[in-house]
């Protein structure tokens, strides 16, 4: 709470058709507090180019599913930190898989 989401650039995206669509995803991210940063978001989001604070940047491997015939038609069901700082346990520490 009261810190942004750094958006990098999209390294990879690849998907894998199964019960829905599994897309893998390679990203640059990061969360920061910088106030230049927080005047740039939309939404809690700011671009990395609209933010001095790369050194909160890093990369992370993350997992989304979609079921358009579900109610809850888009689940994240991994994310891993990669390198920087890490994010995994204190922000998207996600408590179901939804295939099991």
């Amino acid at each position: 709470r009261g810190s942004t989401i750094i958006i990098g650039e999209v390294e990879e995206v690849s998907h894998k058709l199964v019960a829905g669509t599994n897309f893998f995803i390679t990203i640059n991210i990061g969360i920061t507090s910088d106030p230049t940063c927080k005047a740039n978001e939309v939404d809690g989001f700011v671009t990395y180019k609209k933010c001095g604070d790369l050194e909160n940047l890093g990369k992370a491997n993350m997992g989304v599913v979609w079921q358009g015939w579900m109610e809850e038609q888009w689940r994240w069901y991994t994310f891993e930190d990669v390198k920087g700082p890490p994010l995994k346990e204190k922000y998207w520490d996600l408590p179901y898989d939804p295939f099991f």
